[in-house]
């Protein structure tokens, strides 16, 4: 779902670096926290 989601973001002539790169800092901390719990349960 997560990757489906980001070639649209960095497509988008809307989001200026700052904003799109905060966007991915978010989605990537959002896989970070998937990935681990799915590594502990």
């Amino acid at each position: 779902m997560h990757t489906t989601l980001l070639p649209i973001m960095s497509n988008n002539p809307v989001l200026n670096s700052h904003q799109s790169s905060a966007l991915l800092a978010k989605i990537a901390y959002i896989f970070k926290n998937e990935e681990n719990t799915k590594k502990y349960k």
